[in-house]
Parts: C-alpha cells; structure tokens; sequence
C-alpha cells in the first residue's frame, strides 16, 4: 500500500519514479510467491514494462536493465506457465525469451550473472515446449532449452552456491526429453543429476522437498521402463520423506500424495499386489481430500484413482469400482481447461472405462458417451496428420478402430481402421533405432491390437483378413528383423543395382540395431555427442530405406515387395498340415478358433471359454508351474524336497481338462479328428493368453465320468508363433551333414547340471562321431567364439545348459556357457544349414506376459534367427529328463536318414518328441515333468 502511495507521488517524469515502479514490482512479486494471486503477477509486468521505458538503451547503468530485463522476463514466463492451457499468448513468451537474449548480450563471459541468465533463458525456452510440446516442430526448443543448461552449468563448479538450482532443472528437461523421446541415457543422467542435487540441499535446505520429489520421479520412470522394483521403492521413501518435511498446511502435500499413488499403482503393475493397489487408491484419496474443484491437481487426481480403480475392476470384477472409474474419468474430463494437452489422454480413458462397461452390461448409453465425448473424427484428423509424433497418431488410431469396433456399423469400417493402427506398428518400432529401443516402443500399448482387429474380422465373418491381420499385427519385432534379410533373387534379376542399394542398406541398419548403446552419463561429452550422432546417423538411414522400398515397388512386379502377406500367400504355410489359430481379445467375450486346412478357414467359436477364464487359466497354470520346481533346470541333488508337487501336478491336470473340453474337443469334432497309432501333423497359432498355455497336452486324464482322451491320440503337435514360420524355405540339400552338441555342467553363479554329461552320451549313441562336433564334457572347451565357429555349418544344435531370458531386450537373452552367448551374436551369422536346434535347458518357450503375440522367448528368436525348428521347454525341466528326452528323441529322428551320415529328415521331428514325451508318460512321469516339453516351427 505504501508504495503503490509512493508511486501516485512521483508521476511521470518525476526523477524518482523509475525506483519506484521496480520497487513495487517487487514487493508485488514476493506477494504472488505467498498467495498465488493472480493479479499480484499481471501488475508487476506493466510495471517493469513503464520501467524499462525510462531506462533507454544509452543508459550509463546498463547492468541495472539487465536487471530489469531478467525481471520483466521471468515475470512474463511465470504469467505464461500460469495459464494453463494451448490458449496461451504466444508473444508473451517470445517477448520474455527476447529480453533475455538482450540480457545475455549486456552480460558476456566472464560477467558472474551470466549464468544465471543462461538459466533463466533455457528455463523460458523449457517452459515454452512444455505448454505446446504436443505441436510437430517443438523438438528442437527442447533440445535448446538442454543445451543452455549444459551451458550454464558449464559455468558453475561444484561448490557454487547456485549449482544445484542449474543441476535440478537439468535433470528435469532430460527427464522430459526422455518421455518424449526415449532415449535411456537421458533418464540415467537425469536420475544422477537430481541425485547431485539432492546432494547440495541438506536437511533444512527450503528446496530439498522439490529435490526429493524430482529423483523419485525420474527413479520411477527408470523402474517402469527397466521394470525394476528396487527403483521404484526408492522413490516411495523419497516421496515419503518428502511428506515428512512439509508441513501439515503446505498446499503441495496433495501433490505428494498424488505421486505416491501413482509410485503404488506402478508397484502393484510390476508385482501385481492387491495390497500395492490399495494402497495406490488410498494415496489418491487422499490426495483429492486436499484438492478443491479449482485446484489445477485436480483432474489428474480424478483421472488417475480412476485407472487405479479400472485395474481393481480387472481384478476383482466388482461393478462398483467400474462405476466409479467411469464418473471419475467423466468428472476429470469435464474439469479440464477448453483444449487442454491432457484433452486426448483423458477422453481415452473414459472411452476405454465406458466401453468395459458396455461390453460387461450391454449399457447402449455408454456406447452413446463415448462418441458424444469423444468424437471419431477428432482421433481421424490425429492419424492422419502425419507430421505429428507417433506417439500421438498411433493412441488416437487404436482409439478410433476401438471406438468404430464398439459401434458395430457391419460396413467395414472398423475394419480399416484396425489396418491403418496395424500399419503404424513398423513405424513405431523403426529399423533405424537399437532393439532396445525398438522393444520399448512395442509395450507401449500395442499388446493385443491384432487380437482385437481379428476379433472384429470375425465379427464380420471375414475370416481371411483375420488371419491376415494377426499375421500383420504379431512379431512385428521380429518382422522388422527379418525385413532386412529379405532374399533378393528376383529383384537381382530385374535391377541389380537398386537390389545391392537395399542389400547395402539393410546390413547397415542391422548393424545399427545390433550395435552398443549401453553407454554411461560418465562417458564425457565426446560419448553422449558420438552417440546422438549416431541416432541421427541410423535415423537417416530408416528414411533412406523406406525411401528406397517405395522405388523397389514402382519396379514392374515387385508393388507389394515387404507388403504385409496376403491370405492366398499364407495359406501355403498349411500345405502339410492343418494351422489352428487361438485368438483371445478382451473385446470379444469369447474366444475363436480359426481353421487354416485346404487353403479355407474355418470359424469354430469356443462358446465355452470366456475371455476370463482363460486369464484364470493362465495364473494357475503359472502358480502351479513355478510353485513346483525351481525356476532353473537343476540336478537331482541339488533339488529341494516337492512336496507341493501332488497339488501342482493336481492343478495342471485340471487346467489340460478345461482346455480338452472348452478349446480342443469342439475343434477335433469339427475337423472330424479320431485317434491313431500315425496321427496327422497339427500346427497351433496360440495367440494372447493362450500363448502361455500347454494347449498339445489338454486331454482327459482321468475323469471318471469320461474316456482317457489327450491331444497326442488325436495328432502331433507344433507351436509356430507367425505362419511365416512355416513359408521359411527349408535349407538347401547338402550330402554332408554336422550337428553341434554343446553341454555346460558346471557354470559359475548356478547350480550345476549333472545330467548333462550323460545327455551328450545319450547323443553319442545315435550320431556318428565323424559328425557330431561336441563341446563341454569330454569335447572342447565352451568359448563362446569357437561354437559360433562351429555352428555356421550344423543342421542340428543341441543345448544342454542354463538359459537366460530378456523380455526387455530380447538379443540380450542369452545361452550360459564358458562366458553368454547372446541371441545378438547369432543374429549377425549367416547359418545356411540351420535346420533344428534343441533347447534342453529351462523356461525356453515361456512366453512373457507383457508383450504375449512378440514371440520374445529364446526358441522363437532363434526361429527368427534362421532355425527352421526348435525343441524348447515352457518351464522348469528336471535335470534328469533331459537326457530321457534326448535319448528317445534322437533314436527316432535318425532313423529317418538314408545312412548314419547324411542328413535325417528334419520335417519329422514334431513327431521324434512326440515319440519321446509318450515313452515317459507311459513310464508314469507327472504332468509337470513331461508337458513343458514343445516342438516349434
């Protein structure tokens, strides 16, 4: 009040009116700090704008409008973060980014402010890609906030007082960079820059609480996207002890509560704890306690107790948490600012909240909502604007084949827009980046799309484009893959040189996929540079490729050269036998069999399996797997007493029942199956939940009210994860012949595998040693290098070793031997003879339930890798099976050569395992011991 007073006493041009318009201007600025008033925001500005005009450019003092700049600029980017939606003055934050420009200009090295005007410039520049980070184009502003930070930092040394404000905001532009962006090291050094920070802010500092805040946020992306829980319980005790210090009345306790719910609800979708979950809900109750209406937490709240409650729903499947989900999303949804960034995200979670529960009470209201709040031709105008960033067209596709599919117009529709979703999954998962990065890109919410696109096709009773479709949408990892190894012949006939061009270009972008990005924020800044090179370089060369498939398909008779396959292509894969797809989606109630025989598909709906019970399926088949055995393949000393084993065994047999009866029996019927003593070759697509289920041993094992029927009376089985499993030409004939059999007792960190030794023995017996290279044992030595030597001439591979599985990188999976062999070291050979490679170790085939339809376990990949075949195991195998197994296996698969030294008939070894998992079977081995036991390919 008094000097507002003081300012109607200096009327312009009193000399002393410059002072007064600053000092009011700030004691204005402290008073928003306190309040959060508005107005006490807006006045300020005029105030230094009248100020700087009575200060001229020619003003002896010119340090002093650097000052007044700095102000008038941060004040103008404070009003503009404050506003809160897309509606914002853009000239408000391109004045204050000018202003800071001249500042930066009056402060030149070695001025001591000039760091900090390096900070406030790059926090102006941040703040602007934060309000409108959704536009294509805005990238560039955040990596130019980054490097002004870099820059100001570069200023400070480590015992500047300043430093730790510089180092926060650091963190958290890599922190957005990597949302946005994905790139990991990015997370890693803004989770050690928020670490430094918290560092220089000791008990007692005012800015600790915000330091504690920002690590466990980063920690818990980092927890997320590696899955590792020990990061995400270091960001509840931060989060905790951020509570501890705040004080009862501080207005951002709400926002911690928030973060905590969400650091629970990210604990409970990791360890999949009810009482994780709970505690989740809790947090945001409380948080919403804390929040009146106009509070701008608010929404988010809202929306997030409601995907907390959503996922309770999934669990427990108690309506009343579906309801609530609903009215939450609704009242989260209403509460947004008109065009708020947040619009997409939560018109989605509505929809996908009232379109459950559509589905679970046949509401046509719901349905009704869901196009009222959420209008089609908003997510169209987003897919197809192809400018903007994948990860906003490919939601918006999902949402708009969803939001068709739940209407049901029976015209095709929805149809087309599932193909258009599934064509955008390549482009999420580019060539041109790591693996690494590529298997990220495929979690984000791709798992089941094919699924549900073939469960509209169905619908439709378009049955070929079903199959097309889940050949289109599933593997898509390992699709990209193998693009790039695509054989040229016919296009080296019609153009050699646009046929080299490709062959030129594939080899480098497999290299680029292949090569090492496990670098460290303590590489220096010739390291972090090399690698953003790097990406941009293997950036170029995806343009250049897909460049260079379009001048492919001009070519007279290549216009659908890496086209996805059509069903007149695929339906060759059933040539030797009959393809039986399973598909699963949650958005169809029940589950479909699709009959590939005689180039037709046949429909055979499983009236009787609802989507539900074969997710109940799947868990207790896992807790009866992994309760019963250890989870690695083990000797029979080294195993711990099973006395859970009846149960288990018990639990499996009922599970092989349902799947008889729901899924097994009405196909057989159909297909008109009976059993024989030379059963017909069978092929199983397991799609979804039914991937991580022994479908080739459902059977009727002792049902009193029944006969004994089993899978194996009726046919042979195989499991092939796409059908261009079975259109892979076999490899070419050759007189010589050479298997490769590599065993590993003793390894360092596990327990040993005793049997293994006799298992090569049990091998021995049936090939010729003139034929069989062996390592391990008796043989050589298992160093990784010579047994790549080795494997590039062998038709067979045999492992009996431990195994290592990376769902989040698959080439990272490994093979334990003398040092890992890693599936990436056999994705860079050329094996022309590749024909079988048997697995003898454990969990070989257990599929992940993160990402089902991408075929990441080590048989599959190493199917993609070149095998034409593999024997794997679905969990834990006893030590003392695998030679049994080997034994009876190699004894009926040699049999099919014409001499002891040429090649065995390799398409009969689907039936060789057949003929050995009945041997032990009638030596009454349990169901735990002989059912993990799986041909593929």
């Amino acid at each position: 009040m008094l000097l507002r007073e003081a300012l109607t006493l200096r009327p312009a041009p009193h000399t002393h009116r410059l002072p007064s318009l600053t000092s009011l201007a700030a004691a204005l600025s402290t008073r928003f700090q306190q309040t959060g008033r508005l107005p006490d925001l807006t006045d300020p500005i005029a105030l230094l704008r009248e100020a700087l005009l009575l200060m001229p450019r020619a003003h002896p003092e010119l340090g002093d409008r650097a000052i007044l700049l700095e102000r008038l600029a941060v004040a103008l980017r404070t009003r503009f973060e404050k506003q809160g939606d897309r509606n914002v003055d853009t000239d408000m934050i391109s004045e204050a980014i000018s202003l800071l420009e001249e500042v930066l200009q009056l402060r030149p090295e070695p001025h001591p402010e000039r760091a900090s005007s390096l900070q406030n410039l790059a926090r102006t520049h941040y703040a602007n890609y934060m309000a409108d980070y959704h536009v294509v184009g805005m990238y560039f502003i955040l990596d130019t906030a980054i490097s002004l930070f870099r820059d100001a930092l570069a200023l400070h040394t480590p015992s500047h007082s300043d430093r730790s404000s510089i180092v926060d905001d650091l963190g958290a532009a890599l922190h957005t960079r990597f949302v946005h962006g994905g790139k990991l090291l990015d997370l890693d050094e803004a989770v050690m820059l928020h670490r430094e920070a918290l560092s220089l802010r000791p008990t007692h500092h005012p800015d600790r609480p915000s330091s504690l805040s920002n690590l466990a946020v980063a920690l818990q992306t980092r927890s997320e996207q590696a899955r590792q829980i020990p990061d995400l319980k270091e960001a509840i005790t931060l989060h905790e002890e951020v509570l501890s210090v705040r004080p009862e009345r501080d207005p951002l306790r709400s926002e911690t509560f928030h973060k905590l719910g969400l650091a629970y609800h990210s604990l409970f979708l990791l360890g999949r704890l009810s009482s994780d979950l709970e505690q989740s809900i809790e947090f945001y109750r409380t948080a919403l306690a804390l929040q009146p209406n106009t509070h701008p937490g608010r929404p988010s709240s809202l929306s997030d107790l409601a995907v907390a409650l959503h996922s309770r729903y999934k669990r427990t499947h108690v309506l009343a948490d579906l309801n609530d989900a609903v009215a939450l999303h609704r009242e989260a949804f209403t509460l947004l600012p008109e065009n708020h960034y947040d619009y997409l995200e939560f018109s989605k979670n509505l929809a996908d909240a009232l379109l459950l529960r559509s589905e679970e009470t046949g509401r046509l209201r719901d349905l009704e909502e869901v196009i009222e709040l959420c209008p089609m031709d908003s997510y169209e105008a987003i897919v197809y604007c192809y400018p903007a960033p994948l990860s906003q067209r490919f939601p918006a596709a999902r949402m708009w084949a969803r939001l068709s599919d739940a209407m049901d117009d029976g015209h095709g529709l929805a149809l087309q827009q599932y193909r258009v979703t599934i064509e955008l999954l390549p482009l999420l998962a580019g060539v041109g980046v790591d693996v690494e990065a590529r298997q990220r890109a495929l979690i984000f919410d791709t798992d089941g799309l094919a699924r549900e696109a073939a469960a509209c096709a169905i619908r439709q009773q378009k049955y070929h484009e079903a199959v097309e479709l889940l050949e289109a949408g599933r593997a898509v990892f390992w699709a990209l893959a193998l693009q790039l190894r695509t054989p040229l012949d016919d296009l080296d006939a019609a153009d050699p040189a646009l046929a080299q061009k490709y062959r030129d270009l594939s080899r480098s972008l497999e290299r680029g996929a292949l090569r090492d990005v496990s670098g460290t924020v303590s590489d220096g800044d010739e390291g972090v540079a090399s690698r953003e090179k790097d990406s941009v370089r293997y950036r170029q060369l995806e343009t250049d490729w897909l460049e260079i498939i379009e001048e492919i398909r001009g070519v007279e008779g290549f216009h659908d050269f890496l086209q996805p396959k059509i069903f007149s292509t695929l339906s060759a894969a059933a040539a030797n036998g009959t393809v039986v797809i399973l598909n699963a989606s949650s958005f169809r109630a029940e589950c479909d069999a699709l009959v590939v025989v005689n180039s037709q598909v046949l429909h055979i709906p499983l009236k009787d399996l609802r989507y539900r019970t074969l997710e109940a399926l799947v868990r207790n088949t896992r807790v009866a797997t992994n309760g019963s055995l250890p989870s690695v393949r083990q000797s029979r000393a080294a195993m711990p007493a099973l006395s859970g084993a009846k149960d288990a065994d018990a639990v499996l047999q009922k599970v092989l029942s349902i799947l008889w009866k729901s899924v097994v029996e009405p196909i057989f019927q159909i297909l008109q199956l009976k059993k024989s003593e030379t059963p017909p070759r069978l092929w199983w697509m397991a799609t979804g939940p039914f991937a991580s289920l022994p479908i080739h041993a459902a059977g009727n094992y002792g049902d009193p009210s029944g006969e004994a029927v089993c899978v194996s009376d009726y046919v042979v089985s195989s499991y092939i994860p796409t059908f261009n499993a079975l259109l892979t030409p076999p490899p070419p004939s050759t007189e010589t012949f050479k298997a490769l059999a590599v065993i590993q007792p003793v390894t360092p960190g596990q327990a040993p595998l005793v049997s293994t030794e006799e298992e090569l023995r049990k091998i021995e017996n049936h090939i010729v040693d003139e034929c069989l290279i062996k390592y391990g044992g008796s043989g050589k030595r298992t160093v990784v290098q010579d047994v790549l030597d080795d494997l590039v001439s062998a038709s067979i591979v045999h492992f009996a070793c431990h195994g290592v599985q990376d769902t989040t990188n698959p080439l990272n999976s490994s093979l334990l031997l003398e040092d890992r062999l890693k599936i990436s070291r056999l994705m860079e050979l050329d094996m022309p003879n590749a024909s079988l490679v048997f697995l003898s170790a454990c969990q070989t085939a257990a599929g992940d339930g993160q990402l089902p339809d991408e075929a990441m376990h080590l048989a599959a990949t190493l199917l993609f890798t070149g095998f034409r075949g593999a024997v794997a195991t679905m969990w834990s195998i006893h030590d003392e099976d695998g030679p049994r197994v080997a034994d009876s296996f190699y004894q009926s698969l040699m049999k099919t050569g014409n001499t002891p030294t040429s090649p065995p008939d390799f398409t009969s070894a689907a039936h060789a395992l057949h003929v050995a998992i009945k041997a032990i079977r009638n030596e009454g081995c349990s169901f735990i011991r002989w059912v993990p036991f799986i041909h593929l390919g």
